[in-house]
């Protein structure tokens, strides 16, 4: 055991201050979350490391761009984080890449390809949704009822952030796009489409860089088309 320990306590001694300061960032952080978390499954632990991540490490990583956290988060819409700077104001939701080997849904993350991921976005189904579902005259239009409220509608939020964990097992691993670069369901196109192509690397519309996302958002609030893939 003490042989086995010997290569990680040199590695930590080589390690610079910097490094060692921002493993204690992210461990807090993450015990904070997992501490705070009510009745705590394991996607839901996930999903809330992967949003205090977002806020207390990625957000003031940006400070010098001017976006910081909103002071109205508490009594603003449904999306998990809004940032603002000066009048401007960014609502990001936040999605997870599921583990292959999870068995409580079909697919929730599939390899597409060396460098993609096929991400299902779909959040739990509101008490709305459920009621119009079980007064349908049909199991069809129930499904597509319950299957439809479950949908991101467009204009919900303006930057979907995707947390990549589950692949490279790191927390501050983000993937970000605006949501008007999303696909629309091909049943309705004023709703997202819930399956999504992720790309591991950054492309057009994807990006690694919340500032270079936020940058895009800024631009298409001034009248620029939004980025879409070539």
């Amino acid at each position: 055991m003490r042989n086995s320990v010997k290569p990680l306590k040199r590695l930590i001694n080589e390690c610079s201050d910097t490094s060692r300061r921002e493993w204690t960032d992210e461990a807090r952080t993450i015990l904070e979350a997992v501490r705070g978390t009510r009745r705590p499954t394991k996607w839901k632990v996930r999903r809330t490391i992967a949003e205090a991540i977002l806020k207390k490490i990625v957000v003031p990583s940006l400070a010098d761009s001017g976006w910081q956290l909103s002071t109205a988060q508490a009594d603003g819409p449904g999306c998990d984080v809004l940032l603002e700077r000066d009048v401007a104001v960014a609502r990001i939701e936040i999605v997870l890449l599921q583990p292959v080997t999870a068995r409580f849904k079909r697919i929730y993350r599939e390899q597409q390809s060396d460098g993609e991921y096929v991400l299902e976005m779909q959040r739990k189904a509101p008490q709305t949704a459920v009621k119009v579902a079980a007064k349908a005259r049909s199991r069809q239009t129930a499904s597509v009822s319950a299957a439809m409220g479950r949908c991101y509608r467009f204009g919900e939020f303006d930057i979907l952030a995707v947390n990549t964990h589950a692949v490279g097992r790191i927390w501050t691993d983000f993937r970000y796009t605006l949501s008007t670069s999303l696909l629309p369901h091909s049943a309705d196109p004023s709703h997202i489409n819930p399956v999504q192509s992720v790309p591991l690397r950054p492309d057009d519309i994807w990006t690694d860089d919340l500032g270079v996302c936020l940058e895009w958002f800024s631009r298409t609030n001034q009248g620029a088309a939004a980025p879409h893939r070539k």
